[in-house]
């Protein structure tokens, strides 16, 4: 069992803490405790640096996500511990354990990353108390998001999609009460809309991954089935990319690139199910938002080029293919770069070594 025990304490974002001089011995030590960093492992290592520097850094980063645990824990027995510290506590508690369990599930531990978010889910789920903290709910999306990736890179994929529900029915309602003009949590709900959207988006992405690196195997069932997830959470992207979500209410947001991306990712998942004419129509679609009218100066601009080739790849007057790739695959593509590099180096170093001996 991992060793982090349940704080049992009410849960509050980390987006909630405030700096403040402490008026307690243990509001001094949950500010100390929050100073300490948890660093976010790079996944990019994975692709490019050797197994020993990959070790050394998940090792770097565990060490120091484990010590503000430690702190945290060391703060959580102290007897002067009031209602207010106690949020304090619990929010750095569960911002811990996200960052944590991301850094395991990036590293390829996702057993062990189940249960240290888990930790932080039951920390979440007690404030919210059958709904009485809905609050809690949607300042935490990233830790449902990192539980859903853990559990479904365990093969635990129906439960995985459980963890979502109670966060996409706040979602659903907030998109509901957006609706309403100068609605007086706006601001909120807004916010709250915009953390959403990073979920699905990041939802969507994993499983498009997945279910690339799933088909590689030879699995068609299982490359189906993370498919249908993809898509789901792509569709849910593109309704919050297309719903009114800035801080600042603003027209126009079917123009935006953010639509369009969200539309060439599902016509990349619809392409490898082999749904060419829905690959065809999203395509389509995304050309509708960012390619009327041209602008060469902005993000539209990259989007509509991006999209552009990838009509000529279905189209098939280039070749190419708009498949999702997965982290294998790009894995593999990377080392095949790097030994190509390295190949150009050895031979440029021996024309050098010619001329030299030539002098």
């Amino acid at each position: 069992m991992y060793r982090i025990a349940f704080l049992g304490l009410a849960s509050l974002s980390a987006s909630a803490t405030i700096a403040q001089t402490p008026a307690t011995q243990t509001a001094d030590l949950v500010e100390r405790a929050e100073r300490v960093e948890c660093p976010m492992f790079d996944r990019d290592m994975i692709f490019v640096a050797s197994d020993e520097e990959i070790e050394a850094e998940e090792k770097r980063v565990s060490d120091l996500c484990m010590k503000r645990f430690d702190a945290l824990q060391a703060a959580a027995k102290s007897a002067d511990l009031d209602e207010e510290t106690s949020h304090r506590l619990s929010a750095a508690y569960i911002e811990t354990s996200i960052a944590h369990g991301r850094n395991l599930v990036e590293t390829g531990k996702p057993a062990e990353a189940l249960n240290v978010l888990g930790s932080g889910y039951q920390q979440m789920m007690a404030h919210f108390d059958n709904g009485s903290h809905y609050h809690t709910l949607f300042e935490n999306l990233p830790l449902f998001y990192e539980l859903h990736r853990a559990l479904a890179l365990t093969g635990r994929a129906p439960e995985a999609a459980g963890t979502l529900t109670n966060a996409r029915q706040l979602v659903d309602q907030a998109l509901e009460a957006n609706k309403t003009p100068d609605h007086p949590n706006g601001f909120l709900i807004r916010s709250t809309l915009r953390t959403a959207y990073q979920l699905e988006k990041n939802l969507g992405i994993f499983w498009s991954e997945t279910s690339a690196d799933i088909a590689a195997q030879g699995r068609r069932e299982g490359a189906s089935k993370a498919r249908a997830y993809a898509l789901d959470a792509l569709n849910r992207w593109l309704l919050l990319a297309d719903s009114d979500i800035g801080t600042v209410k603003t027209p126009a947001v079917k123009t935006s690139p953010d639509g369009a991306e969200a539309l060439r990712e599902i016509a990349r998942v619809q392409f490898a199910a082999g749904d060419k004419q829905g690959a065809s129509t999203s395509l389509a679609a995304a050309v509708d938002r960012v390619c009327t009218p041209p602008n060469a100066n902005d993000r539209r601009a990259a989007m509509c080029k991006d999209v552009r080739e990838d009509q000529r790849i279905l189209a098939g007057s280039v070749k190419g293919d708009i498949s999702p790739k997965g982290r294998f695959q790009m894995a593999a593509e990377i080392a095949e770069i790097q030994g190509r590099a390295i190949g150009n180096a050895s031979g440029a170093n021996a024309r050098v070594r010619q001329a030299l001996d030539a002098l």
